[in-house]
């Protein structure tokens, strides 16, 4: 959820920071167990995937070049 606010407000973001932090929500949670999340089925959130997956909307970070620290 912060990748996708600060993907849609890096105007807003000095950097972001996360203890192991979820990029593929396909991979985990997995698309079944995310769909609650963002208030559709699975089968809506896999059809509109590429609209809130964070590892797919990462290049406005990187535009803004915004530091980003992860511990894995």
């Amino acid at each position: 959820m912060l990748y996708s606010w600060a993907v849609e407000n890096p105007q807003s973001v000095g950097g972001v920071a996360g203890i192991y932090p979820v990029c593929n929500i396909a991979s985990y949670p997995g698309i079944k167990n995310a769909a609650g999340a963002y208030g559709m089925t699975a089968a809506e959130l896999e059809a509109t995937l590429k609209e809130h997956n964070p590892i797919v909307r990462l290049k406005p970070l990187a535009k803004a070049k915004m530091p980003i620290f992860h511990i894995n």
